[in-house]
């Protein structure tokens, strides 16, 4: 272990003294480093290597796990069950609605690290932590039931080495250039978004024509995707979904995953800047969303075989999505009515009429 190591490490724990509950991502942005390469040198840390397609299958037998995926402005934790994982070698896919539900792209997550650390009432919080190239924090798990201990450690052993993970620096963004269209591209991409029969294609339409989300919005088809003044829009969602008891999607992602929350949302409580759910005792779910970092929300409205599927999705400044919102919906379904009327309550537009081509 080299001394400048040791050295961030202790000024990390002289920046948490003086800022009482900073976390390690924050206090390694201080620190100007990836929070990776901070706790990679952290008193017991153990690397676990970058064979990350043979870890996430271990997590099954761990027993109840939380995990925890954020970006800059949302954290999303939940617990559950880490099963029915299904890895390729691009992307993983854990499918289990209403439990821990993920969307993983593999080729950004490189380290796994295990560590322990003193959390409220001198808790240890017991962790296997994935971070990408660079050392961003893509997901966290928590060992929730002691019981499964010996099970939690052996994956440890097994995965344990003696090498020090060396991450990259110098991030770069992927900003994609504004592009202009001809009539002729511009009414071609409107037909193929009124054609659209599943959400996921339109990931597959923006790639195609190199733009960013919200440039895709900004030349949706007339009344298929609509900016909203300021960030209202995303608290007032929620305050009518816990009115209703209307079932939800809630998607918090950053470059290596997405995690998803599905169902009713109970306790919707705002704390120093932060709206939060707290539905740890209803369905082991809780949100902390920092939304003064939201700086665009958009309704958006997709065709699908299933009819349009409408959303609120919110971008900070660099244009990154913040976070998702969906009715609650299964492949094969239609869009929840209850959903609608909440979304054409809060933006105060109509929804376009059901594409037929």
């Amino acid at each position: 272990m080299n001394q400048a190591a040791i050295n961030h490490w202790d000024a990390f724990l002289a920046l948490k003294e003086a800022q009482p509950g900073l976390r390690q991502r924050e206090g390694a942005e201080q620190l100007n480093i990836g929070e990776g390469a901070l706790l990679a040198h952290a008193p017991g840390v153990v690397y676990l290597g970058t064979d990350i397609r043979a870890i996430l299958p271990k997590l099954a037998t761990v027993g109840p796990v939380q995990c925890t995926v954020r970006n800059d402005f949302a954290v999303h934790e939940k617990v559950g069950l880490y099963e029915n994982l299904n890895i390729s070698p691009m992307f993983g896919l854990a499918v289990n609605v209403g439990g821990i539900d993920l969307r993983i792209f593999m080729k950004r997550w490189a380290h796994a690290l295990a560590f322990e650390s003193v959390g409220h009432g001198g808790k240890t919080l017991r962790s296997i932590q994935f971070y990408d190239e660079y050392g961003l924090a893509l997901q966290k798990v928590y060992l929730q039931d002691e019981a499964y201990l010996p099970v939690w450690q052996g994956l440890i052993d097994e995965f344990k080495s003696t090498e020090v993970p060396e991450f990259k620096t110098g991030f770069q963004r992927e900003d994609k250039p504004a592009r202009d269209f001809t009539e002729t591209e511009l009414a071609e991409f409107q037909q193929r978004w009124l054609g659209m029969k599943d959400v996921h294609q339109f990931n597959v339409l923006i790639g195609e024509y190199g733009l960013s989300r919200t440039d895709a919005f900004k030349i949706a088809p007339a009344g298929f995707a609509y900016r909203m003044d300021g960030n209202a829009a995303i608290e007032a969602a929620y305050t009518a979904a816990v009115a209703k008891g209307t079932p939800i999607m809630t998607f918090v992602g950053n470059r290596g995953v997405v995690q998803i929350e599905t169902g009713v949302v109970h306790n919707l409580k705002r704390m120093s800047g932060w709206l939060n759910i707290f539905d740890s005792k209803e369905n082991g779910f809780v949100l902390h969303l920092k939304d003064e970092g939201i700086t665009e929300v958009w309704m958006v409205c997709r065709p699908t075989k299933d009819g349009l599927v409408t959303c609120l999705e919110a971008f900070d400044a660099n244009g990154d999505i913040v976070l998702t919102l969906f009715g609650q919906r299964l492949e094969g379904e239609q869009e929840l009515t209850e959903w609608r009327d909440i979304v054409t309550a809060v933006t105060g537009q109509a929804l376009p009429e059901e594409a037929t081509l």
